[in-house]
């Protein structure tokens, strides 16, 4: 079973409820030899990684909607905690079936 929640009412530009963690996974072939590069928000606060290997960066779309002026999630406690929900996603979607659970 899938849990999610439908983005539509977000494209018609209707109130969304941006509380919940979203999260954004690309998988590239070609040049990028497979390579993936993520995304995550919550509320106003995004994580972003735009390629495979780049470092991450942060943006409150609050102060900066247009993502002109990215941040260290280093250097913020709430980066810090997007960061570690986007790794614990990214580690729960990969898991096979068959393998033991920790």
């Amino acid at each position: 079973q899938t849990d999610g929640i439908s983005l539509l009412p977000f494209i018609q530009q209707e109130k969304l409820n941006l509380e919940r963690t979203i999260f954004w996974v690309r998988r590239e072939g070609g040049g990028y030899n497979g390579q993936s590069y993520y995304a995550a928000r919550k509320g106003n606060i995004k994580l972003l990684q735009n390629q495979p290997f780049e470092p991450f960066v942060l943006y409150d779309l609050s102060k900066d909607p247009l993502e002109k002026n990215p941040m260290d999630p280093k250097n913020s406690p709430e980066g810090q905690l997007l960061k570690k929900a986007l790794m614990e996603h990214i580690q729960a979607s990969g898991k096979i079936p068959w393998q033991k659970a920790d």
